[in-house]
């Protein structure tokens, strides 16, 4: 019998994974749960003024979802303040006023709308103090949050980000006349609250890792047995090319003579452990910052054959480091105890001459 029929049955179970999505403005920013930063997108949508075209939008659907008890005109004439202070020193994230704006704080206003702004933080502020900050005749108070929680302030209410964004969106006519680059704006703020909030439900990605938790860490067990496998496979090739292997990073493995020499071979296993297909070694240079790569590739450029990848943009890129050129050992050679052979083979005749003007070119 299969020892591993009950893991390749689990395998043909697996779910669907959730759909991945392009990189936005936040996650490239590298800014994708900053309460900060989506308080001042959330301003520059509420600005009724604002180069996007939205005029009132995002502050009447956010009434509409906060549904005060008591009824707060909304119009051009709301300001946005962001960081509004209040009497004792705090700070408002965001407050939607038609009043006027002195060093005393707001005076004179007939409306006005105070928003806190929470993503992972607990609602820990003294919101008694929020309120009694902002005078005016209509007011309320809005908590958007990740996912509801008590308050414990009569005056404000929670509404989610996702929530919120979606009854923008939904809103919206697609003829919506938003002109660029605040359509996009528009949909990167969609989707980095979305982003947010996928982690916190509860799919069936979740409910299927908790029915098979013992049976899914005997796969991930068995990433250890490919990798002890590869370490076997590339240590005879590491003695043949008269270096020291060091599989020590998780995806990256380096075939050189010393750890710091400026130009030596990496192993990827990238497609090895995604995928299950191919092992891929590259020429890498370490301390490129401030050289002129361009000789390097011409250089090269001879020296390439066919089945090397080594395209530019680089393969790979880092702030001191690159990888240029790259070639793919099948792992089903492995099948026919050919692995390491081929691997040794392929390094001596496709990657062996680049890496000797790589270490030209580093001297």
């Amino acid at each position: 019998m299969n020892q591993f029929a009950d893991l390749e049955k689990l395998l043909d179970e697996l779910p669907v994974e959730g759909a991945r999505v392009r990189p936005d403005l936040f996650s490239i920013a590298g800014f994708p749960h900053y309460e900060d930063v989506l308080s001042n997108w959330y301003a520059f949508f509420m600005d009724p003024d604002g180069p996007h075209m939205l005029g009132t939008l995002f502050l009447d659907v956010l009434l509409e979802l906060r549904q005060p008890s008591q009824a707060v005109a909304t119009g051009r004439s709301l300001s946005v303040k962001r960081e509004q202070p209040t009497k004792k020193g705090k700070a408002i994230d965001l407050v939607l006023h038609d009043g006027v704006e002195t060093d005393k704080g707001i005076t004179g206003a007939t409306n006005a709308v105070i928003i806190e702004n929470k993503v992972y933080h607990s609602l820990v502020n003294d919101l008694t103090e929020y309120w009694d900050s902002i005078e005016a005749d209509n007011r309320v108070g809005v908590i958007l949050c990740l996912k509801p929680s008590p308050i414990g302030h009569a005056e404000f209410g929670a509404v989610t980000h996702r929530s919120f964004i979606d009854a923008v969106v939904d809103r919206l006519p697609i003829t919506a006349p938003i002109p660029e680059p605040y359509r996009q704006y528009l949909i990167d703020l969609h989707q980095n609250v979305h982003e947010l909030t996928t982690h916190m439900e509860y799919s069936n990605e979740v409910d299927f890792f908790l029915k098979n938790a013992e049976r899914i860490q005997r796969v991930n067990r068995l990433e250890g047995v490919l990798k002890d496998y590869l370490k076997g496979q590339l240590e005879p090739v590491a003695a043949a090319l008269n270096v020291r292997l060091y599989p020590s990073a998780q995806k990256c493995w380096y075939l050189c003579l010393p750890k710091d020499d400026p130009a030596y071979y990496s192993v990827l296993l990238d497609d090895v452990l995604g995928k299950g297909s191919d092992l891929l070694v590259a020429v890498e240079l370490h301390g490129t910052e401030g050289k002129n790569l361009d000789d390097f590739y011409t250089a090269v450029a001879p020296l390439l054959r066919p089945g090397v990848h080594a395209d530019k943009p680089l393969h790979n890129q880092g702030a001191n480091w690159v990888q240029y050129a790259t070639i793919r050992i099948p792992m089903s050679l492995a099948a026919d105890s050919k692995l390491s052979d081929t691997i040794l083979q392929r390094i001596q005749q496709d990657l062996a001459p680049i890496l000797a003007e790589a270490k030209r070119f580093m001297a």
